[in-house]
């Protein structure tokens, strides 16, 4: 990120993504190294909040408690031929391995999770304190379970990821999870009246091993061959989300003019077909790259279609008249410096009306 990037990102340039048990375990575990490098690379950007649920993490300890038990009893077991193997070990149900006792292992059981939920927030950066347990998740939840063959456990990760508190949904998820069976029963029955019974808003769920561009490019977090991708893919694919997700707020395409001794100062965009720049906005600039995010720190009052000053608001439904211009300006209008406007006006960047406008 650039140096004169602005900070914090205002939350509707941001991407949130809310991660499940089987993301959290994988993580933990190092399972699938393009998963791990992706969560970095996301927290490294910073156009991104990564979130679970208190729900998730209470899954998550129960999890994790089992399988601590198991690694220590086939660590700790030995037979005739002087060991035990996996298999062996999942015939027994719950914490019934003969031979090891559970309380025996129980302190280093609870020191290796409680160690893991920091790693959670101290290592991967993600916030799930925020997201309580409260009695609006009842009924979605019931009505959600009752409805498809999504679990019990699933259905309240589902509830949960859209409304973290009480009478306060989130209308932007993206759902990460790698449980096929949970994707596709997703996709099986009329979740969306059953979220709108209850004014809840239709989360996206994104399988890690498909997640995918608008042109049908992918990558898969799972294979360690897409690994040397994700520099490359994750920026555009989230750079594609910010722009859909603000589509209100999207004015244009930065383009270079290709006149000669056109003023270095000036950034030129071309205006979406039949979008409205409004009176006097001021202007976000993101970079293709998300190398920067700037807004403009006065509004801007001078826009210029072909050197012609315009008068706002302006509209035009015409693709030889929406080449527009103009001077983006820093603290109390201040010029900015030509090494930032170049950085500015590069060809590919996205033009946004900025929410405080």
């Amino acid at each position: 990120m650039e140096a004169w990037s602005d900070t914090p990102i205002v939350e509707n340039f941001k991407i949130k993504f809310f991660l499940d048990t089987n993301i959290l375990s994988f993580l933990i575990d190092g399972s699938h190294q393009g998963l791990t490098d992706a969560i970095s690379m996301f927290n490294k950007l910073g156009f991104v909040d990564l979130l679970s649920s208190n729900y998730v993490i209470f899954e998550f300890c129960g999890i994790r408690k089992k399988e601590h038990y198991l690694r220590l009893a086939l660590s700790n077991l030995t037979t005739p031929a002087g060991y035990i193997n996996v298999s062996t070990l999942l015939k027994y149900n719950g914490y019934s391995v003969p031979g090891v006792d559970f309380f025996a292992l129980q302190p280093q059981i609870k020191a290796a999770v409680e160690q893991e939920l920091i790693r959670i927030t101290n290592d991967f950066n993600i916030n799930y304190s925020a997201n309580l347990l409260h009695n609006d998740l009842i009924h979605p939840t019931f009505d959600i379970c009752l409805s498809s063959k999504i679990s019990r456990e699933d259905s309240l990760v589902l509830t949960s990821s859209i409304l973290p508190e009480s009478k306060k949904p989130d209308e932007n998820i993206n759902l990460l999870s790698k449980d096929e069976q949970f994707s596709q029963a997703f996709t099986e029955f009329d979740i969306n009246n059953i979220l709108k019974g209850h004014s809840l808003p239709i989360p996206k769920v994104i399988s890690i091993s498909n997640i995918a561009l608008s042109s049908g490019s992918f990558v898969n977090l799972t294979s360690d061959q897409d690994v040397v991708r994700l520099n490359s893919f994750l920026p555009s694919k989230l750079f594609e989300m910010i722009c859909d997700k603000n589509a209100d707020l999207l004015l244009g395409r930065i383009f270079m003019p290709n006149g000669v001794g056109f003023p270095q100062d000036i950034i030129c965009f071309k205006l979406q077909l039949n979008k409205e720049l409004p009176v006097d906005p001021f202007i976000t600039i993101i970079s293709k790259d998300l190398n920067f995010i700037y807004t403009s720190k006065v509004r801007i009052t001078d826009f210029r279609q072909n050197g012609t000053l315009i008068t706002l608001p302006f509209t035009t439904a015409d693709d030889t008249k929406n080449n527009i211009s103009f001077k983006m300006l820093g603290e109390n209008g201040s010029f900015l410096p030509q090494n930032m406007i170049n950085s500015l006006k590069e060809e590919g960047n996205m033009l946004f009306i900025h929410p405080d406008s």
